[in-house]
């Protein structure tokens, strides 16, 4: 029986290991060694829900996406009024750090009590992840109290361009 040293028992240990895998793969070797490497997750999404906004005005929504591979490559907003249809999407633009924000546009909620709206992330290698849907209740625009005639009557008079008149001081 032959007694090897540890260093010889490493060399052949590894000697074997690429026989192994020349019959395993063939003489592609390469590509099976590759398989190897760890896989490619898909970005992580954080985010707070917007839960209310005032119809007709924009909706702002924030994001911060972070990836394994250090690389976001683009990052999405999609929204609708009703989930029976195709939602629409854009862009989220990057503002350092791995935030993001985007805003869905106030001429589509207009008329509407409430939006759906999630986020997705795509990083270098094309993996994706995506948020759950988020509903949005859209709240009607709160009025001012009209004033009194007491109320107006105590405002500065105007000059013709609008303006308050500036006190006069009699000296």
């Amino acid at each position: 029986m032959a007694h090897f040293t540890e260093k010889e028992y490493g060399i052949m240990k590894s000697l074997g290991r690429i026989a192994l895998g020349i019959m395993l793969c063939g003489w592609a070797v390469m590509p099976c060694l590759a398989q190897n490497k760890p896989a490619n997750r898909p970005p992580v999404i954080k985010h707070e829900p917007v839960a209310t906004a005032v119809r007709g005005q924009s909706i702002s929504v924030r994001a911060v996406a972070t990836d394994d591979s250090g690389t976001i490559k683009s990052v999405t907003l999609f929204y609708t009024a009703s989930r029976d249809a195709a939602p629409f999407k854009i862009a989220m633009q990057s503002a350092g750090a791995g935030s993001y924000f985007g805003a869905i546009p106030s001429s589509l909620l207009k008329g509407v009590t409430e939006l759906s709206y999630y986020i997705e992330a795509l990083d270098e290698q094309e993996a994706a992840s995506e948020t759950p849907w988020y509903t949005v209740k859209l709240q009607v625009p709160v009025a001012l109290p009209a004033q009194t005639p007491a109320q107006a009557s105590s405002a500065a008079p105007a000059t013709g361009d609008g303006r308050p008149r500036r006190p006069t001081t009699d000296s």
